[in-house]
């Protein structure tokens, strides 16, 4: 008989057994009828040509009715399954009979299993249920499950962490794309900064790595405001905020700011001299000293050149120094020092003429002789012969001898 008689036929209890030959559209329609007339129900033939059919059933339909589908002769069937819960999918996946199935859950469980549907070729659709929210899911997963995604029968969003700078601009895009937090590393984000400041989307950062100072000029400091803050709260690694292209009176303020680790400078020479005493104090926080035109020297004086050498090593792009108030002593090793490009001596006659010979070697760098007593240097013809450069440079009228 069809599957449709058979639970008016059971009913009656001069009745003890049937069998039902119908088509597998028939035996799907009819499969919870089938299962309410329990043990008359003996066997059921499937009579579809070709192919064993598919019965097209609810997963609570195939938990429930498992003894009824048992009854197919043969075990001629397939099952398409659908509004199957994430956990009930693995077991309906291991089921042999199975054809194709899709899945209806939450919003939350997809997310969370979505490597799991990508993984299995006969899942057909999913649908969320209940309250549709954002799956919050890493950008990898949703880049590479694209095609699984594209199951999803209803409308979904996503929030994302884990977004590179390299796909930042294509999630920032995506329509279904909420918000992304970006994982990457400092130095890639710093190289990205200025589109990252443009991207609606961007709620976080993760360092991955601090391979650099994360660097705004002083005026992205307040166009980029929004940025700066969320790299403020960043996670991950600890990393460093620098700002750059600074004058020298800005430094003070920024250098104050606990939400600033480092300081790059660029400014003229004579602003730089000026304010050496406060760059050496603060040294540890500048990353970097450029002059905006080389051209002219840095004039220090040898007290600060070695007490305050904490900037020498912050250059970049190259400088060059006059050092004042050099002692003749001193003269030979300062101006043979890379970058020092002139020297200007100071010291007593007794000093000059112990070190003549080495003040003319130094040539055109001794710019300037200052004696500071009143005694004669004390110099032979061939000296001052060699030295009649350096004896112009000397300061005032002052005695020399020569034997």
């Amino acid at each position: 008989m069809s599957a449709g008689q058979a639970a008016l036929v059971a009913a009656s209890p001069r009745v003890s057994s049937i069998t039902v030959s119908d088509s597998g559209a028939n035996i799907a329609r009819n499969l919870d009828g089938l299962q309410a007339v329990g043990t008359k129900l003996t066997e059921i033939t499937t009579n579809d040509i070709g192919d064993a059919p598919v019965l097209n059933l609810s997963a609570d339909q195939v938990s429930q009715n498992a003894q009824t589908l048992a009854k197919i002769a043969d075990g001629r069937y397939r099952l398409g399954v659908s509004g199957s819960s994430i956990s009930e999918f693995n077991s309906l996946t291991n089921n042999s009979k199975l054809a194709n199935i899709s899945v209806a859950d939450s919003s939350a469980n997809i997310a969370q299993n979505l490597s799991t549907l990508a993984g299995n070729a006969k899942l057909i659709g999913i649908t969320q249920i209940g309250n549709v929210d954002a799956m919050e899911i890493s950008a990898g997963k949703y880049l590479q499950n694209a095609s699984t995604l594209a199951r999803i029968q209803n409308a979904y969003t996503v929030s994302l962490e884990g977004a590179s700078v390299a796909n930042a601009s294509s999630l920032n895009a995506d329509s279904k794309v909420l918000g992304f937090k970006l994982s990457d590393s400092s130095s890639s984000i710093s190289e990205a900064l200025s589109s990252l400041a443009a991207m609606d989307k961007l709620e976080g950062f993760d360092i991955t790595q601090d391979d650099g100072p994360i660097k705004f000029t002083a005026g992205q400091l307040d166009l980029l405001e929004d940025t700066f803050n969320l790299l403020k709260s960043a996670s991950g690694s600890p990393h460093r905020i620098e700002v750059t292209g600074l004058k020298v009176a800005d430094i003070g303020t920024m250098a104050a700011r606990e939400d600033i680790d480092l300081i790059s400078i660029s400014d003229s020479s004579n602003s730089i001299a000026e304010a050496w005493s406060d760059l050496a104090s603060m040294a540890d926080q500048i990353q970097s000293i450029q002059l905006d035109d080389n051209s002219q020297p840095i004039n220090l004086s040898h007290l600060q050149w070695v007490t305050q050498s904490g900037p020498l090593a912050k250059f970049i792009g190259g400088y060059s120094m006059v050092i004042e108030d050099v002692s003749a002593v001193n003269a030979s090793s300062v101006g043979s020092t890379a970058g020092v490009v002139g020297i200007r001596v100071k010291g007593t006659a007794s000093e000059i003429t112990q070190h003549f010979d080495q003040l003319v070697a130094l040539g055109d760098k001794v710019q300037e002789v200052q004696v500071s007593d009143d005694n004669d240097i004390v110099i032979s013809s061939a000296q001052a012969s060699a030295g009649a450069d350096l004896i112009e440079r000397i300061l005032g009228e002052h005695s020399i001898v020569v034997f």
